[in-house]
Parts: C-alpha cells; structure tokens; sequence
C-alpha cells in the first residue's frame, strides 16, 4: 500500500504528485482511509490547507491522518475547479485565519466547513479551469523554450571563448 503525504502537495501544483505511479495500488479498496480519482485532500498540518486533486495513478492509495479528503459533489462543482479556488490567496487567507496551534499551525474540519468559497454556475466553473489550465499549459510551453534559447546562448558563448 502507498501513502500519500503532505510533502506530495504544492501550492503551485494542483494534483497529487505523478511519482505515485511507481507503486502498488492498494487493489482498489474504498473506505474512509483510501482515495479515488477526483478527490480532493488538503493538508491539515505543516504546509496546511494545500488543496490537490487525486489523480486515477492515485486511486487505492491510503492517505494519511495528516490530510482531509474532500469529496466534491459533481452536480455542483468540478473537482478542477475547487483546488484552483481553495489555493487562491483570498481562501487561502481564511484557511490561515482559521489555523490552531502555536508552532506548527492545523486546521480542522469545522474550520473548513465555515470557510466561503464562492461557486459560480458549473459551465462558468468549468471555463475558468479550462482558462487556467489553458494558461498552464501554454507557460510550460514557454518555460521550455526558454530554456532551449538560454541553453543555446550558453553554447554560442563556449564556443565564442574556445576560438
């Protein structure tokens, strides 16, 4: 069985982390301690009230005491979509507002629950993460050859100084 942990969820990511697929799913048991595609978990502690999506490589896997699942329901909400709003600074403001203890900061499930996360229309819903994900895309696009054209000015620069 694999566990997922804390250390698997970003703030600039928002699924589950792909390395995952390199284990044995837990034979697709469900119960309160195993997640399927498209739930949500949320760190309670540490880095608390990261939201990730849980992908299908992921699905079977237990998660630990350390996370909250979230189950959306589809007829309201896109499971994209929740996790592009609960990381946003405006909630992500509120889950700060509502983390406990001193040192090490936790949030609960009482204190998820009064946090407002605005829900537009499901086909708005839907837009906005095909806008976002779009946008994503799009920037890795732009990532790479950015670093394709600083790659090729480094060799032009070697080669400048060798002749």
């Amino acid at each position: 069985m694999l566990l997922i942990t804390d250390h698997l969820l970003s703030r600039g990511h928002h699924s589950v982390d792909s390395n995952l697929t390199s284990g044995t799913v837990n034979g697709g048991r469900s119960g309160k301690c195993f997640v399927q595609e498209n739930d949500l978990l949320i760190s309670r502690s540490g880095t608390s009230g990261v939201v990730a999506i849980v992908p299908k490589e992921a699905e079977g896997f237990a998660f630990g005491s350390f996370m909250i699942r979230l189950q959306v329901d589809k007829k309201k909400a896109d499971s994209h979509f929740i996790p592009l709003v609960m990381n946003s600074k405006l909630i992500q403001g509120q889950i700060q507002r509502e983390r406990i203890g001193a040192l090490q900061g936790n949030i609960t499930i009482p204190s998820i629950k009064s946090i407002k996360i605005p829900v537009p229309p499901l086909s708005i819903q839907k837009e906005i993460v095909k806008s976002y994900y779009d946008s994503k895309r799009r920037a890795d696009e732009l990532r790479k050859k950015a670093e394709r054209i600083e790659s090729e000015a480094k060799q032009k620069v070697e080669k400048m100084i060798l002749n």
